[in-house]
């Protein structure tokens, strides 16, 4: 007997509690439609038994502000609910305040949301309410919304080497990818201006063999240079902070030296001198008795980008050479890409 009470007991309480939650769950989802947001206007009400909803769509994506007062007859310090939401119901807003003012600001996408105010617990006094809105666009050159975001890979912006782009994260969305494709090898430069804090982003192609990444990038202006053998690339943005950003890079050729001298020395020597690249892994000296360098084709490669002049022995005597030099840079795996050719100079070995 006492086994069938206590079952009894726990059924009751069951349904006693999910009836509790239905009732809240219900009273944060329903409501009664007041009407429509009107940006820098005021708008004023009471909220009695059921929450006061106002509707409102984003045709770009923006900051959302609201200054709202909340007050009642009974002069207490209530216990109350703002909140700014999707269409699909997800709170995005979600503030548990008293009585006076208070102000909120929000970072949305493009798309469809609710602005929805209510008592917790309900009392006999009415919650008094007024809120004032207002909305500024964040100028995102290709504006998201909940239906059309770029943040898979699928679904990447397109993007244009030496062009200029501007993109916001907000509490909606907090990752952003576009789609580059390079036509040749080059130094990638790579310009980023950030308004929020701890930004990061990375460049990547689609065969993942080229990689780079910036983490924690911090508010304000910030260069970076990357060597990219041509292909598709994606650049990714992403961020747990809401903002405005913006960005552009500029591709150009791998540096080539410039050939300074070539002159014989003795010994049957040739003495070649070129100029410094900083973005270069190394040079490569090219000398032939062909001026086409079609055959005859011998070649001195020198690693690094601090030696700017080698000598080469063993030549043969009254022999005109034609010498030229090229930079290379070398990727991670090793493989090497090189700059074009300098112009050549032509030496004959006299001594």
């Amino acid at each position: 007997m006492n086994k069938i009470v206590k079952r009894v007991s726990i059924f009751l309480l069951t349904i006693f509690c999910m009836g509790i939650f239905s009732v809240q769950t219900t009273a944060a989802a329903d409501g009664v439609v007041a009407g429509v947001v009107r940006w820098d206007e005021n708008h004023s009400g009471t909220v009695a038994a059921n929450p006061v909803i106002y509707q409102f769509s984003l045709s770009q994506s923006g900051k959302v502000a609201v200054t709202y007062t909340f007050s009642n007859t009974n002069n207490d310090s209530g216990n109350y609910r703002f909140v700014i939401r999707d269409k699909a119901g997800n709170n995005l807003v979600y503030e548990h305040v008293g009585v006076g003012t208070h102000i909120v600001s929000a970072d949305l996408i493009a798309g469809d949301y609710e602005i929805a105010m209510w008592h917790y617990i309900y009392f006999d006094a009415d919650l008094i309410y007024s809120f004032v809105p207002s909305f500024q666009a964040s100028g995102e050159t290709v504006s998201e919304s909940n239906a059309n975001r770029n943040n898979e890979v699928g679904a990447a912006s397109s993007y244009t080497v030496n062009t200029s782009r501007t993109g916001q994260f907000a509490l909606n969305d907090d990752v952003d990818i576009y789609k580059m494709t390079l036509k040749k090898n080059g130094i990638l430069k790579f310009t980023v201006d950030s308004g929020i804090q701890a930004l990061d982003f990375a460049v990547k192609n689609n065969m993942d063999d080229v990689s780079y990444q910036e983490y924690g990038v911090s508010v304000g202006k910030h260069v970076y240079s990357y060597f990219c053998p041509k292909g598709t690339y994606y650049i990714t943005f992403s961020s747990k902070n809401t903002g405005t950003y913006s960005f552009k890079a500029s591709l150009k050729d791998i540096p080539a030296a410039s050939l300074k001298k070539a002159a014989n020395t003795s010994g049957k020597c040739l003495l070649v001198n070129w100029s410094r690249k900083e973005e270069a892994s190394g040079y490569q000296i090219q000398y032939s008795t062909n001026s086409k360098f079609k055959k005859g084709n011998k070649s001195y490669l020198v690693t690094g980008n601090q030696t700017d002049s080698v000598t080469i022995s063993s030549l043969k005597l009254k022999q005109k050479y034609y010498v030229r030099v090229r930079t290379y840079i070398t990727d991670k795996n090793g493989k090497k890409y090189y700059s074009g050719w300098s112009k050549v100079k032509t030496v004959t070995i006299k001594k």
